[in-house]
């Protein structure tokens, strides 16, 4: 009868829309996962960039070169070790680390295109996108930390389609060489 098909098609609609909310919500945490998931690749392969060529700078003389300098809570320079005399080593022959004191890295956040920046003589590199903030701190700015230490905290965030913010954020204390 009309009354027993009006009946199961408000049961069907009921049943469809609970499963409709269930799938929705289930989608909207996948895209959640998904986004977290990039975010988080993204921040550790920034990092273990960022560490690796840190262990190589130093601290041995917070006046001279060549040193890890602060040179705002966003900007990081320092210099590599390299082999000025062509011996194959960085070494020269009294022992003395050689430094490329010509060109020096610089990690610098600009926040109006949200990337963090690598430059140093050869030009440019975006390291990282979706960049909220990067800040560095070493004993100047944080007495926890050691004379050889820098730390490093470098948080991505970004808007999912359906207008949900995710972010991630990294931390690494890196102890540089003396």
């Amino acid at each position: 009868t009309f009354v027993e098909l009006f009946v199961v098609g408000g049961l069907l609609a009921m049943i469809s829309v609970l499963v409709m909310q269930f799938l929705s919500h289930e989608s909207d945490f996948w895209e959640l996962s998904m986004y977290h998931t990039h975010l988080r690749s993204q921040a550790e392969q920034t990092m273990d960039r960022v560490v690796g060529e840190l262990r190589n700078a130093t601290r041995t003389n917070a006046t001279v070169p060549p040193n890890a300098t602060l040179v705002a809570p966003d900007h990081l320079q320092f210099y590599l070790p390299t082999d000025l005399d062509g011996n194959g080593l960085i070494v020269d022959a009294n022992g003395n680390t050689e430094w490329d004191i010509v060109n020096p890295i610089d990690y610098q956040y600009l926040a109006a295109s949200e990337q963090l920046h690598r430059l140093d003589g050869s030009g440019v590199q975006v390291l990282s996108s979706d960049v909220l903030s990067v800040v560095f701190d070493d004993q100047t700015t944080d007495p926890s930390l050691y004379a050889d230490e820098v730390r490093i905290r470098l948080t991505l965030q970004t808007i999912t389609p359906h207008q949900r913010t995710v972010s991630v954020t990294s931390s690494s204390v890196v102890e540089l060489r003396n």
